[in-house]
């Protein structure tokens, strides 16, 4: 157990299991997923400007191309 500057106490083994538990309540897959260098930054760049997230982009894509 350690105390934090705001003098909780904390407990890592505890913490650690509360969320463990909640990953696996989520219901979501995570899949590594690499991109190339010039097109992610292209990616990064649109999405600024747009003010998404690249995870609801991503997602949008998934089910556009289930939906074919």
């Amino acid at each position: 157990m350690a105390f934090i500057e705001s003098g909780k106490k904390f407990d890592k083994d505890e913490h650690h299991d509360k969320m463990k538990k909640r990953m696996d309540n989520l219901d979501t897959t995570q899949y590594p997923l690499r991109i190339p260098t010039a097109l992610h930054k292209k990616v990064k760049i649109k999405i600024a400007k747009e003010g998404v997230n690249l995870r609801a982009v991503l997602i949008g894509m998934l089910e556009e191309y289930v939906k074919k």
